[in-house]
């Protein structure tokens, strides 16, 4: 038997809720696409009920979601078309530098201090264990209030898939003033500074990370363990420890092994945390999908031996 660790981990934003943020999202909506208007218009009209900067951020965030589409096919070639906040404003695509570089604009525009950072991004199973340098990415890292924030307004509608492609664009604001330490799971930066942690992942620690999702960061739930390559027996069991970190209601897990269906795990609950115990019955490599209330939260590997066999002893 094996051990994970989990705890319950707060965004670096003190007591932000997410959820407060909905009246000015509606807001943001109604305002429109306004194509054809100057992006100083356009920010001051989608900024005018904001009472702070953090406000401001999100507005900024909203809007790229409703009003910039993802051009993946400028992705994979970078080099065809022009790709900044002006080629992003005048088109209404881009790729996640043209986001990124819009999102500067915007908040310089309102005198926030923001950069664009360029890395690595790791956000699907075959990515645990291996290195793409060519999966090169662009986000941003705000400061407001004496405190940096890290947010990605190229996935502000959902991921896309390892052929990609989007399969369901939806919303989600998991990416804006995301968890530091869940978001260097999946980011990457040239420099390591931008990581924001007190002790940056070295290179080699995030390629064998574990995977977290939007769910995973909403719920607040971060791995204490770095390593996202599990090892165990096939006649052993996986065991998974949770811990909340205050009022968190505890979510029903789930796991599925590779592509089978999910298995409804049982668990124990005391005040050291929340455990789920799952068993392995085949060796090999395998992809494990950890879910919360049905959702995807986690992606780990795992390489099951065959089972140590117990040796017999004669009087």
């Amino acid at each position: 038997m094996f051990l994970v660790l989990f705890t319950c981990s707060r965004a670096h934003a003190g007591k932000l809720r997410k959820e407060e943020f909905q009246f000015l999202d509606s807001l943001v909506t109604k305002a429109g696409p306004m194509k054809g208007y100057s992006l100083r218009f356009i920010v001051d009209s989608i900024t005018a009920s904001c009472k702070d900067e953090l406000q401001m951020t999100r507005a900024f965030y909203r809007w790229c979601f409703l009003y910039l589409e993802l051009d993946l096919h400028r992705m994979k070639h970078p080099k065809n078309k022009p790709d900044n906040a002006s080629s992003a404003l005048m088109e209404r695509k881009a790729s996640p530098k043209g986001f990124a570089d819009l999102f500067k604009a915007m908040c310089e525009l309102k005198h926030i201090s923001c950069r664009t950072v360029r890395g690595l991004i790791r956000l699907h199973e075959e990515d645990i264990g291996e290195l793409d340098k060519e999966a090169i990415h662009y986000w941003s890292v705000i400061r407001v209030d004496h405190t940096d924030y890290v947010v990605d307004p190229s996935l502000c509608g959902g991921i896309w898939n390892n052929k990609m492609r989007f399969i369901d664009r939806q919303w989600t604001d998991a990416w804006w003033l995301t968890n530091r330490r869940l978001f260097a799971f999946t980011h990457f930066p040239d420099k390591p500074e931008d990581q924001l942690l007190e002790v940056p992942l070295k290179q080699i620690e995030f390629k064998n990370a574990p995977i977290p999702t939007a769910t995973a960061i909403a719920i607040g739930l971060a791995p204490m363990s770095k390593s996202g390559m599990l090892k165990g027996y096939a006649d052993s069991s996986m065991e998974l420890q949770f811990l909340f970190a205050g009022p968190v209601r505890v979510p029903q897990m789930t796991i599925s092994w590779d592509n089978h269906p999910q298995i409804l795990v049982g668990a124990d609950i005391d005040e050291n945390g929340y455990y789920i115990g799952i068993p392995f019955s085949k060796p090999g490599d395998h992809v494990c999908y950890i879910y919360a209330n049905s959702s995807l939260a986690f992606i780990y590997k795992a390489k099951v031996a065959r089972g140590r066999k117990v040796r017999e002893y004669k009087r």
